[in-house]
């Protein structure tokens, strides 16, 4: 009997292992069955810290990943963009202990929730930055003739729970772009991060 006891979980370990090994493969198939240029990045945008708290609990930022070309292939483009948040939270009493708010944030395009779920940190505890990531893709809805461009919402919202206080949240956010169809990176590539 111990035998069995002994083995049962590496079963279950072997069982899941194989699971994985077959998920990946069929990730690598899909990732491997259409030809696209190399991803090419943007410069790093970082925009003014905000300010939250529980009279002002949310904030919506609208980002813009922009792609151009001097020279289309007349492709589809896709771009993926991502987030760095950096959260600090001051208590308006300096000397209170009890834990603070929750921060969520999350990037939608198009008023839909494309790539990435919603980011939340654990209760805020004063004097301890928390840094978190949030990304959103967009899908082939644009043939790059000169330009391409996706709007997405950054949305920040407090929770109400916990002590009274501020929330900053630095942010700085990137993006990454390539072309479906084609191997080659289209002549005068170029990928930008900016708000409207």
């Amino acid at each position: 009997m111990p035998h069995h006891r002994e083995t049962a979980p590496n079963f279950r370990l072997r069982h899941w292992a194989s699971r994985l090994v077959l998920l990946v493969a069929g990730v690598s198939v899909v990732a491997t069955s259409q030809v696209r240029s190399a991803d090419v990045f943007s410069a790093p945008y970082t925009g003014q810290p905000v300010t939250l708290t529980a009279e002002a609990p949310r904030v919506t930022l609208p980002l813009v990943v922009g792609v151009t070309a001097s020279k289309s292939p007349d492709k589809q483009a896709e771009a993926l963009m991502r987030v760095k948040l950096t959260v600090r939270w001051t208590p308006e009493d300096p000397s209170q202990t009890k834990a603070g708010p929750i921060l969520r944030a999350s990037l939608l395009g198009n008023g839909t929730q494309l790539s990435g779920p919603e980011a939340a940190t654990s209760p805020l505890v004063a004097g301890q930055p928390l840094p978190m990531d949030v990304l959103v893709s967009h899908s082939r809805n644009c043939e790059l003739g000169k330009r391409c461009q996706w709007t997405s919402d950054l949305r920040l919202e407090l929770e109400s729970q916990g002590a009274a206080g501020t929330v900053e949240v630095a942010w700085t956010a990137t993006a990454q772009a390539h072309v479906v169809g084609t191997s080659s990176t289209p002549e005068g590539f170029t990928v930008t991060v900016s708000e409207p």
